[in-house]
């Protein structure tokens, strides 16, 4: 029923809207005094324009014609409910009739007694159908302000939708713009990425350079490599009292005796910062602690097996103050060194990450 309402209001505002479109100053000439467009021409102007009102509900998000129906259908459905209802009589019995005696489900005499039937709240029913009738008042006048504007409010509602659509299209493609930008970003950070992680190789690369340069340099002063042929007797000698080796990642860890200073010698070390970032300069030398018993025998030098040559021999005759000093050791971390002197009968050990004295950067490594 609410849509043959909504068409009479409809048809019905935009005869009154056209009608008064027709005589308002905007409709007249001020010249000639005579209409710009005829009662006629204002009155289908007017009704058209309520057909739109509709679309204007719409792109307004406005929700009247549901009220409108939603508010009327449930009032119409109470009034039927209403108009149904059965309402129970009961005849006051008269002297000398007998009544039948009637037990309800719980077995009381409930015998001359009428039924109690609920009603409808009267209240709640006319108070949906004057909700109903205030939103067709308002559509009625948003109707009748369509047909009043006439091509006004048809002109503006056009824009509104052209421009609605422009804004949608508009946002689409920025949407677009800014998920390429994010894309050329991403694209951006990874190429700098990627240029940092290959200028951070060849740093690495340049660093070992530098490092196996210079360890080349320090093995080339040392004029006697791995246990050379001149001492295979005193090798043979000193082998057996060299134990195994039990730390993977130290292999001279705890070969030697663990001890750094043994029968009148002592294995000394100092640690300094290199000119190579993360990477220090290792010095070692072997001294007499006993002025009676100077050190004349050669002195053979056990490193870890990352450095070459790991074992080597220093001769008496290059002693610098007496002492067997090595100092071109590049390392990036502490490590055991051990040595042999006196003909195989003094065994010293060194750990280089005990010495608190040595950075806590080299020590830990």
């Amino acid at each position: 029923m609410s849509l043959y309402f909504i068409l009479i209001i409809m048809l019905f505002a935009g005869v009154i809207g056209g009608l008064t479109n027709s005589v308002l100053s905007a409709n007249i000439n001020p010249d000639t005094g005579n209409q710009i467009q005829s009662t006629g021409r204002c009155i289908l102007i007017g009704v058209g324009a309520t057909i739109l009102v509709p679309l204007f509900l719409q792109i307004a998000q406005s929700n009247l014609l549901d009220n409108i129906h939603g508010d009327w259908h449930v009032a119409d459905t109470l009034a039927r409910v209403a108009s149904k209802a059965p309402v129970a009589k009961v005849a006051k019995p008269e002297s000398g009739t007998t009544t039948d005696t009637v037990k309800d489900s719980k077995g009381k005499d409930t015998s001359g007694k009428s039924a109690v039937v609920d009603k409808p709240d009267s209240k709640t029913t006319v108070t949906i159908k004057d909700n109903g009738l205030k939103a067709y008042l308002i559509f009625m006048g948003y109707c009748f302000l369509a047909a009043a504007a006439g091509p006004r409010f048809i002109n503006n509602l056009i824009d509104g939708v052209i421009k609605d659509k422009q804004i949608d299209k508009l946002a689409k493609k920025n949407a677009e713009v800014t998920a390429q930008k994010d894309q050329v970003v991403a694209e951006k950070d990874k190429v700098v990425e990627q240029k940092n992680e290959i200028e951070k190789k060849q740093e690495l690369q340049t660093i070992e350079n530098r490092v196996l340069a210079e360890r080349d340099e320090s093995s080339a002063l040392r004029t006697v490599s791995l246990e050379p042929a001149s001492n295979k007797n005193a090798v043979k000698y000193i082998k057996p009292q060299i134990g195994p080796v039990t730390v993977k990642e130290d292999p001279q860890k705890g070969r030697f005796g663990g001890k750094s200073e043994n029968n009148g010698r002592a294995l000394k070390a100092s640690v300094i910062k290199s000119s190579i970032p993360e990477f220090y300069n290792v010095s070692i030398w072997v001294e007499s602690t006993d002025e009676t018993r100077p050190l004349d025998t050669d002195v053979m030098f056990y490193l870890h097996d990352s450095f070459r040559p790991a074992v080597y021999t220093i001769k008496p005759k290059e002693f610098r103050n007496d002492k067997a000093m090595d100092a071109g050791i590049l390392s990036y971390g502490a490590f055991t060194v051990g040595v042999v002197t006196d003909n195989g009968e003094t065994l010293l050990e060194l750990d280089l990450a005990d010495d608190a004295g040595f950075p806590p950067e080299f020590r830990r490594r």
